[in-house]
């Protein structure tokens, strides 16, 4: 029972799907662990540059997670979800100074959803999206929101695809 527990606990420091690529009850697999709305989740601490990032989730046949509305954003915020301070979502800034979703060809609508930190966006900081938490000041609530960031900066990420496709022939980070 030790060794293989001790087997568990190494091949998931790799990276490993214990179990293989078979579905679990919810529809993911892969590590893709949080299901929400449909949807499965995973969360990569092994911080990597956006463009990393989003090559990551594309051979895992994912995306960057896209937050489109309030609901997802809730959810992302509660604690301990997203377990870090600061992770990268699929909205950057393209080549003609739109912001667009790294998983769809359109661009950002302005209209729709967005939970821009105050000040933001502001396209001298970088031209990629993070959702980060601030450290709190003395005795404020902190408040997760959007920053515009450094691509190259390293962060944490979430890739994300449907249920019942979280199979995946990926390449192990």
């Amino acid at each position: 029972m030790l060794v293989q527990s001790v087997a568990f606990i190494f091949l998931a420091l790799l990276g490993v799907n214990y179990a293989g690529s078979s579905l679990d009850p919810d529809g993911c697999s892969d590590r893709f662990y949080e299901r929400h709305d449909g949807v499965c989740y995973r969360f990569e601490y092994i911080p990597a540059t956006w463009a990393d990032a989003k090559k990551t989730c594309e051979n895992y046949g994912a995306n960057l997670i896209s937050i489109r509305d309030i609901k997802l954003s809730t959810w992302l915020k509660e604690p301990g979800r997203a377990g870090t301070t600061a992770f990268w979502f699929g909205l950057h800034k393209d080549e003609n100074g739109r912001l667009r979703w790294a998983d769809k060809p359109h661009k950002f609508d302005t209209e729709g959803f967005s939970d821009w930190a105050s000040g933001e966006p502001s396209f001298s900081t970088g031209s990629c999206v993070s959702m980060f938490t601030p450290f709190a000041e003395s005795g404020l609530k902190p408040k997760t929101a959007w920053k515009m960031t450094d691509c190259e900066q390293y962060l944490p990420y979430i890739c994300t695809k449907p249920a019942a496709t979280a199979q995946t022939n990926a390449v192990l980070a």
